[in-house]
């Protein structure tokens, strides 16, 4: 009797009772993971780009370079400028665009728009799959409701087959 009164202490060492919090334990197990690392460290620079675009930006991203101080000739179209390189005007680091707008200004401010469409498609997502689940979880005892459910759900599952299904090399892929 007492070797099982043993046994059952062994197991409650004090390792196991620091990997009991959840959140602690999932988030280690998240820095282990290289790529999932790689990937926050992305998410993380494009978030701070995003917050601070108006100290990173060079130039105005709406605003067109046309008649400014340092730009003459044909603008649009232009090339890269650097000091490194020899030129001598205004620096473009990805050059200007057909109407004349600095590029590297339009994509630090097109984070922005990009984060927030990105993070609300997700929260979309995630809310109405979670009442749609809930819901049929209610409604689980009444077989009424169970079929439609379970075909709303499925619809996502079969949106690549209708994609599919359209391409010219459908034997192959089908």
């Amino acid at each position: 009797m007492s070797g099982a009164i043993e046994t059952l202490n062994l197991s409650s060492s004090p390792a196991r009772a620091a990997s009991d919090n959840l959140i602690a334990e999932t988030l280690r197990n998240l820095l282990r993971n290289r790529s999932a690392v790689a990937g926050l460290l992305i998410i993380a620079f494009f978030i701070f780009l995003a917050i601070f675009a108006p100290q990173v930006a060079t130039f105005d991203p709406v605003q067109s370079m046309i008649g400014q101080p340092g730009e003459t000739g044909k603008l649009p179209g232009k090339a890269p400028c650097f000091a490194l390189f020899g030129c001598e005007g205004p620096q473009h680091i990805l050059g200007l665009d057909l109407n004349a707008r600095d590029v590297y200004s339009r994509i630090v401010y097109g984070t922005r728009t990009s984060l927030t469409v990105g993070f609300s498609s997700v929260l979309i997502a995630v809310i109405s799959g979670t009442l749609i689940g809930l819901l049929a979880c209610w409604l689980f005892h009444r077989c009424c409701w169970r079929l439609p459910l379970s075909q709303f759900g499925d619809r996502d599952w079969k949106m690549p087959c209708w994609q599919l299904r359209s391409c010219p090399f459908q034997s192959t892929l089908v």
